[in-house]
């Protein structure tokens, strides 16, 4: 496994700062953005009394949020670990 260490800097950009009450570290992303992939498991067949409800606005949010960021955003619900 590699790891990518972020190197962290101040933001000048005003809308980024309203987000945050500490925008020391707040990390600058680079222009161009690659895939986002967000797994939705709210179903589970062994404990069927542990199901999400609701966590598909989460993704729908997450989506959004990612897709205005100009992410690539790929989801899937309910994958199994051998998926």
């Amino acid at each position: 496994m590699k790891l990518i260490e972020l190197n962290l800097k101040l933001t000048s950009n005003p809308r980024i700062k309203q987000l945050f009450s500490n925008t020391v570290k707040v990390f600058n992303m680079t222009r161009k953005r690659g895939k986002a992939l967000i797994i939705n498991n709210k179903n589970f067949v062994e404990r069927p009394d542990l199901c999400r409800k609701g966590s598909d606005a989460d993704v729908e949010n997450m989506s959004a949020m990612l897709k205005f960021l100009k992410f690539d955003v790929v989801t899937h619900t309910d994958l199994k670990a051998e998926v």
